[in-house]
């Protein structure tokens, strides 16, 4: 997003001063909470969400609103009626996210495998420890949000799931402007730790799924899918049918749960997110190649003040550290780095002539 900011947090550990409040970045870790909770309370009865009726999900997501209240939090939502409101408004989201995960599960024929899986130094990855210039090696960290797997016909697929409070899509052209790079490399460590097994392992998607609470108009409310569309995960799915039958058995033209669609011939619609496995892995490949690279301009002692625009979207509008920076596009010397959206088909095209990763 912007060099001078990863100087800032993690060259210098200069952090935000805590204060007694609940900011928005608290509500995402506080729903991720309670998502993990509700995953490990279901696996704990011998249970997947995918078989849960509402009253089932509603008690486990009241469950985990207990456990994950400390005494700091429940005295914040206690001070006012606008963050109790809060409170209860955080937890209909969570129970709507854990009736949407139940139903995209219950589409296909994949398990939760792991929640908020941890990985590092110690899972002893290519994926993760990688080999940088002048003997320096770059440690990858990180956590996993969900990881599904389906076994069929002797192989494992693999669905990895990144919740986002915020209006995140993940969109192809974001790998290529070294954004967004975490997800792929979660599917990159995940089948590589899995192929330890020996069995044959194949991405089957990654996502983004958005967690909102989206408004629905009169007709849509009468659609019981219209919720399933408007909450339907971003990012890429394998071509195989195969594949797509496991994470939506009764796909045919156009999936509640998945970004798939097809036109009248049966080839893959224009808004489909879908990559073939042979492009996935050059994607896995590709975001490695640019983590080294971002890690290498880092050592060089890359610093600009140069924050990213993209759709519109400046990193500066969520950034702790203008205040130290100073940037500002009307003073000469500063300008953001524009990232333009490119179409699916053209950055495939641009990312595959590449002989070496920038």
């Amino acid at each position: 997003g912007c060099p001078f900011e990863h100087f800032i947090s993690y060259g210098l550990g200069v952090e935000e001063r805590q204060v007694h409040s609940f900011k928005a970045s608290d509500i995402g870790t506080l729903v991720h909470e309670m998502l993990e909770r509700c995953f490990r309370y279901a696996k704990s009865r011998k249970k997947t969400i995918a078989t849960m009726d509402e009253t089932e999900l509603y008690s486990l997501v009241d469950e985990a609103v207990k456990e994950s209240m400390t005494s700091e939090k429940s005295t914040i939502f206690e001070e006012s009626k606008k963050s109790k409101f809060q409170l209860e408004k955080i937890v209909r989201m969570t129970k709507l996210t854990m009736m949407v995960l139940a139903k995209q599960l219950a589409a296909g024929n994949f398990k939760p495998f792991d929640f908020e899986r941890i990985f590092g130094e110690k899972d002893n990855l290519e994926a993760l420890n990688i080999d940088l210039k002048n003997g320096a090696k770059m440690y990858l960290r990180g956590k996993i949000d969900r990881v599904d797997t389906c076994d069929t016909d002797g192989k494992t697929l693999v669905k990895i799931i990144d919740y986002k409070t915020g209006n995140t899509k993940w969109e192809i052209d974001m790998p290529y402007y070294g954004r967004a790079l975490q997800l792929v490399i979660y599917l990159d460590a995940v089948m590589e730790q899995l192929a330890k097994s020996g069995k044959e392992i194949l991405p089957a998607a990654f996502f983004y799924y958005h967690i909102d609470t989206p408004f629905l108009t009169r007709d849509e409310a009468k659609n019981e899918n219209a919720i399933l569309n408007k909450l339907k995960p971003s990012g890429i799915v394998n071509t195989d049918l195969d594949i797509i039958k496991n994470l939506d058995r009764s796909f045919e033209t156009e999936s509640d749960v998945i970004p798939v669609s097809t036109k009248k011939d049966g080839s893959f619609a224009k808004s489909a997110s879908v990559a073939s496995t042979k492009r996935i892995n050059f994607l896995r490949e590709y975001v490695r190649q640019k983590a080294k690279n971002t890690a290498e301009n880092i050592l060089s002692g890359e610093i600009s003040i140069k924050p990213s625009l993209r759709r519109g979207l400046a990193k500066c509008d969520y950034c702790p550290y203008t205040a130290i920076c100073g940037f500002d596009e009307g003073i000469e010397g500063f300008s953001y780095n524009s990232l333009t959206p490119i179409k699916d088909d053209e950055i495939w095209e641009k990312m595959e002539s590449e002989k070496n990763v920038d």
